[in-house]
């Protein structure tokens, strides 16, 4: 029974791969897959085994002689040191994604992993990291922080931000255009822009009561109202569809107009 010798080869830049040979007759080895260190998307658990002849095998590797399992981590922690020495709070780095979970994703910096959590990923809303990302995407991001081994990821870019200028283009008097994105008894959350959202409370829907928000809007729906308050220390919108409407009219006073004789008042100046 042939003995499998684990050696390293490089196919994919600085990715290195585990790989597992067994000698065959003349100059062939076999070569199958049977564990990976860093792109486990990217080789699948024992691959169809493949034949390459030995003379392939030195030009890939240096030595195919037996290398333990230290030095299999030791090849890992090399590339994670060098990750860490070029790398700081505030960089931009592109990588690829590694797996997607409910909570966010972890992105293949290429000797370590960063987790881009879910409130990461935009300044909107997003409802699912899975609907945004797949493996094997290639993403820009920047590092938001390091602590010890764990590298915490961002997509919200500073210059992106939403709120840049919002004074100006939120100022109270303004009338906007929005989408209502989610509701509660005491009022409606309209978005102004993706990662700005702005209340609409019960109160300011219509002149009339209402008893809740959902007896006359819907999610989705498209509004427009008057900004009636700004915070942007606290980043706090308030909005008003009543503020828009025209003043109701007293009908005892469109009485009084409507029985005056025009004709009758003029004759009388003359």
């Amino acid at each position: 029974m042939s003995v499998h010798v684990p050696i390293v080869l490089k196919p994919f830049d600085s990715f290195p791969f585990v790989f597992f040979v067994a000698p065959l007759r003349g100059d062939k080895i076999l070569l199958v897959v049977r564990q990976y260190i860093f792109q486990s998307k990217l080789v699948k658990h024992d691959a169809t085994p493949l034949c390459l002849s030995q003379a392939f095998i030195n030009l890939v590797c240096k030595d195919t002689k037996d290398l333990s399992l230290d030095l299999i981590v030791a090849e890992k922690k090399k590339l994670q040191e060098e990750l860490f020495a070029r790398i700081a709070v505030g960089d931009v780095v592109e990588g690829t994604v590694k797996n997607v979970t409910d909570f966010g994703a972890f992105i293949d910096l290429g000797g370590a992993d960063g987790l881009l959590h879910i409130s990461e990923m935009s300044w909107g809303r997003v409802e699912s990291p899975k609907k945004v990302f797949n493996v094997g995407d290639h993403v820009r991001v920047f590092i938001k922080d390091i602590n010890d081994t764990k590298i915490a990821l961002s997509m919200k870019f500073p210059a992106e931000n939403p709120w840049n200028g919002a004074a100006e283009k939120y100022a109270v008097g303004n009338v906007v255009k929005g989408k209502v994105a989610r509701m509660t008894d005491f009022g409606a959350f309209v978005e102004l822009a993706p990662g700005v959202d702005a209340l609409l409370h019960v109160s300011q829907i219509a002149k009339e009561h209402i008893e809740k928000p959902s007896d006359v809007l819907k999610v989705g729906q498209e509004i427009e109202a008057k900004i009636v308050d700004f915070n942007e220390d606290e980043k706090k919108i308030s909005l008003s569809i009543k503020a828009l409407l025209a003043p109701e009219t007293n009908e005892s006073e469109d009485a009084d107009v409507a029985d005056v004789d025009i004709d009758a008042v003029a004759a009388e100046e003359n």
